[in-house]
């Protein structure tokens, strides 16, 4: 897989030529991209804004990320910054996508953590 980045002052963008992206390709860009320069980061605190219009059935993405592709990367970031994570809901197109999109994510967040407030 050959990566071509974009990075603009503290964006980096991960371009796509084709439709139908998947679990593999997004989570070996987490792995070999996205990880190790915000591991060279070292966030007090991960926040991650969920959009999941790249989910399978979302047509507005064209990709076919599964809900359990969504959770492998929910884990990798948590680990992150040692649990200390923000999820929020940005959007997505797709009700059905997004409910199970969603759940899978808070499914990987320990459940002593939703109820901690870090500051």
């Amino acid at each position: 897989m050959r990566l071509v980045l974009r990075v603009q002052k503290d964006t980096l963008n991960i371009p796509r030529n084709h439709g139908g992206v998947g679990d593999n390709d997004y989570i070996f860009s987490f792995q070999h991209v996205v990880l190790p320069i915000a591991s060279e980061f070292g966030p007090d605190l991960t926040i991650i804004s969920a959009g999941f219009d790249a989910a399978r059935g979302d047509l507005s993405g064209c990709c076919d990320v599964t809900p359990d592709g969504y959770a492998q990367m929910t884990h990798i970031l948590n680990a992150l910054s040692g649990g200390k994570l923000l999820v929020i809901l940005k959007g997505g197109y797709n009700l059905r996508s997004i409910s199970s999109s969603a759940t899978a994510v808070v499914k990987v967040i320990p459940f002593a953590t939703l109820f901690d407030v870090w500051w």
